[in-house]
């Protein structure tokens, strides 16, 4: 069968090189249908229980779509006559933004006033009509508890504006970009009006344009970065002419092909997926390594060209085909992550690693063959580096082992303490304007999560019930006395306002009404009196079958989210039966179920991957004591990576998450290349394991040196990224590449060392050569041996 092969590659190379750029160009073409996801939504899968009940929320009362305009200044108060103007002129102008449903300010907050009978709802202040010192104003401001950290800071220097956005159904990223465009080319007239004030915007719809900008800012600059760094790597490492012209072929042709063909299919790139191209690029590079490392090691030792690749493609058909799958097995697991874009960006990465396999088995041999063979030094230091490691480990390796076994002992309970959390608000650099918004916004107004309770009666007009009313009203009390809680929102507040304010303004009236007809008259008399679009459908539905409560939070992690909620539903499950509480929802719940989910889903995925793997090299390698053998090395370097990721970030959130998955895949092909060279002198030509760990070191270990720094440095170029969670994922990769490649230098020749060295009596006595340089066989062993 692999005379077969080799004959096909070397009779007709040019009809097949013909063939194969005809196929990479049609599948290239598919480029120009790619298309960019820019919702904070595509998050979610389409299953994902708590993501439907945050958009049946919206259904109910509102999307949450949203634009922030932060006003602060270091020169002028904002409650001044030059800041109050500010603020009410950008009100005003601020409902002529591209779909704005809603504007809310500290000028058009209501302020209810009776007069006899009849209600009057007016702004809070008006310039015209202001006949109170901007100080007073201000100190009215302060004392209202709806207006602190929500639309004011404690010390009254920042405020903000929240403008609503009523966006198509899929919350299309045209529409995101229609209301941020108006809203920025308002604020820059506002800015040359105003000198003298910060202006910044924020907000959810921003959050999402920023995304889809990250997104090509990250492939706009990150692959040619990652193009430009192989380069240099090779022309240091490979020397080669030839050998760089080959892999810069190889890697440039796999992100194409695997790219165009995501558009062929419909994939939507994400933040995420936006790192693919530059994955595959460093995935691409390390099967070409190791082809190209053999074919140079046998020309070094005088074999012609078409036996030298004869020679190497027979050493690395196998190994090149297991690193390969196993690669793709592991990048198909990031299908058990909860994230859809991490799921896209494993299938992506797992296509392009079959892309790259199936050109470096096909274009890169025919081009080999059709290249003139370059010339090639008699033996390098390299070579001898490598002979000097490996005898030191073969003198020290039950120390490595002990030390190797010692060091992830010591690492699994610090591989314990990462804390699990998302912290999506700082999914950006801070080069990007929402980023800073956002952390101004929470050092300031403090309020940066949003969650919500959906109090339920299930029946039509059923949150007049002052029964129900009295539970609401307890409930909201009790979450807002919470330490993690800033602020909470809900109808009784609003009820028992009103209910003082047609009682002649007593004190002792702000209660909730005597009788259900009186709430159903006060809410009723208070949506006629609102000015227009400032109704009540953000806190109850349509038919007043259901209301909310809206909770805003100081800053949290995940955990600390998902707990304040478990403590929120049990109090309301026993005080507070009549509201059906059953969960929260919002951006920030979801988010947080999500990263708790998801650490479950890719435990699942990463031991099902190690499986896998540990099966494939079983069959492949036909030793079940090898398939054994290959699961510590792949292992502990997790654990290890994992530890010191605890010690010097100290948080996993769905990005780190999936990088156990994905590492297996990648982290396997050391192991595969070495143990498939150990094989090869140990079985195939009967050496001692001794000498079949000299020979694996010498004939691979360069070329594994090559494809880990390839690949660190690969992932390396994504620490350049904007988008936080692709930093986080190259650093956490890197630091398994590295120490994969040391536990496979140490750790795993100790293991083989310590197994097989003892079965050394039991196996037929012969001269031992030189098998770090084994003999050249003959043509005809070459003809049949399979690996």
């Amino acid at each position: 069968m692999f005379n077969q092969y080799f004959n096909a590659l070397t009779r007709r190379p040019l009809i097949l090189l013909a063939l194969i750029a005809t196929a990479c160009l049609a599948a290239s073409a598919g480029l120009s249908k790619l298309t960019y996801s820019s919702d904070f939504r595509v998050y979610f899968s389409d299953d994902n229980q708590r993501m439907q009940t945050f958009q049946e929320m919206e259904k109910r009362f509102v999307r949450q779509d949203n634009l922030i305009f932060l006003v602060s200044s270091e020169q002028e108060e904002i409650f001044s006559e030059r800041g109050l103007q500010l603020i009410e002129t950008l009100t005003h102008k601020s409902w002529e933004v591209a779909h704005v449903q809603r504007v809310d300010s500290i000028q058009n907050f209501t302020n209810t006033v009776v007069d006899g009978d009849e209600l009057n709802i007016g702004e809070f202040y008006t310039m015209s009509e202001l006949s109170i010192t901007p100080a007073e104003l201000k100190q009215r401001a302060l004392d209202k508890p709806e207006l602190l950290r929500n639309l004011v800071s404690v010390d009254g220097e920042v405020t903000g504006l929240r403008l609503l956005l009523n966006l198509p159904g899929d919350g299309s990223l045209t529409a995101s970009q229609e209301a941020v465009d108006s809203a920025q080319a308002l604020l820059s007239r506002m800015r040359v009006e105003y000198p003298e004030f910060t202006l910044e915007m924020g907000g959810s719809a921003y959050i999402n344009t920023t995304m889809n900008q990250v997104s090509n800012d990250d492939m706009s600059r990150l692959l040619p970065l990652c193009f430009g760094m192989m380069l240099l790597i090779m022309v240091f490492l490979v020397r080669k002419v030839s050998g760089i012209m080959l892999i810069t072929l190889l890697f440039t042709t796999s992100v194409a092909v695997t790219m165009g063909i995501a558009g062929w299919l419909g994939f939507a790139l994400s933040p995420p997926t936006g790192a693919v191209p530059t994955a595959i690029l460093t995935i691409a590079i390390a099967d070409s390594v190791h082809i190209l490392s053999m074919y140079y090691q046998s020309l070094q030792r005088g074999d012609d060209k078409l036996h030298a690749l004869r020679k190497s493609l027979l050493s690395n058909t196998i190994p090149v085909f297991v690193t390969s799958l196993t690669t793709i097995l592991g990048m198909l697991a990031l299908n058990m992550s909860e994230s859809q874009p991490y799921r896209d960006m494993g299938n992506l990465i797992a296509l392009g690693t079959f892309v790259a396999w199936a050109l470096s088995m096909t274009m890169i041999p025919v081009l080999m063959w059709l290249l003139p063979a370059p010339r090639v030094a008699a033996k390098t230091s390299v070579n001898v580096g490598m002979e000097h490691l490996a005898e030191w480990v073969i003198v020290n390796h039950r120390r490595l082992a002990g030390l190797a076994v010692a060091v992830v002992i010591l690492m699994v309970p610090t591989m314990m303490t990462n804390k699990v959390t998302e912290r999506w608000h700082s999914f950006f650099e801070e080069s990007y304007e929402v980023r800073r918004t956002t952390d101004h916004i929470e050092k300031t107004l403090e309020g940066l999560h949003t969650i919500f309770f959906v109090a339920d009666t299930g029946v039509e007009e059923g949150i007049n019930d002052l029964a129900f009313l009295t539970q609401l009203d307890a409930f909201s009390a009790w979450l807002g006395k919470q330490p993690e809680v800033a602020q909470t929102t809900e109808i009784t507040d609003t009820i028992k306002l009103l209910n003082k304010e047609l009682n002649e303004g007593r004190e002792d009236m702000f209660r909730l009404p005597d009788t259900p007809e009186a709430v159903a008259q006060y809410l009723l008399l208070f949506e006629m009196s609102l000015p227009q679009g400032m109704g009540l459908d953000s806190v109850m539905t349509y038919n007043r079958s259901a209301t909310r409560v809206v909770a805003t939070l100081r800053r949290l992690d995940s955990d600390q989210i998902l707990a304040l909620e478990e403590r929120a539903i049990d109090w309301a499950n026993r005080n507070a039966p009549l509201l059906n509480l059953t969960e929260s929802t919002g951006l920030d719940t979801v988010f947080a179920d999500m990263t708790k989910r998801n650490i479950t889903s890719m435990l699942k995925g990463t031991l099902l991957s190690l499986l896998t793997v540990t099966l494939v090299i079983m069959v492949l390698f036909r030793s079940v004591q090898l398939g054994l053998l290959s699961v510590l090395p792949n292992v502990m370097p997790l654990i290890a990576a994992y530890g010191i990721w605890a010690l010097t970030k100290g948080y996993v959130d769905t990005g780190t998450s999936i990088v156990a998955s994905l590492a297996t895949g990648i982290i396997v092909d050391d192991t595969v290349h070495f143990l498939s060279k150990f094989r090869h002198a140990y079985y195939d030509h009967r050496q001692s394991a001794e000498d079949a760990v000299r020979y694996a070191f010498s004939s691979v270990g360069f070329a594994l040196v090559v494809t880990s720094v390839i690949l660190v440095c690969g992932f390396m170029v994504m620490d350049f990224a904007n988008f936080i969670p692709t930093q986080n994922m190259a650093w956490l990769l890197s630091l398994c590449v590295v120490t994969a490649l040391v536990f496979d230098f140490l750790m795993l020749p100790a293991l083989l060392l310590m197994v097989y060295g003892k079965k050394l009596a039991e196996r037929r006595k012969r001269p031992r050569p030189v098998v770090h340089a084994l003999p050249r066989l003959p043509e005809a062993a070459l003809a049949t041996q399979t690996a």
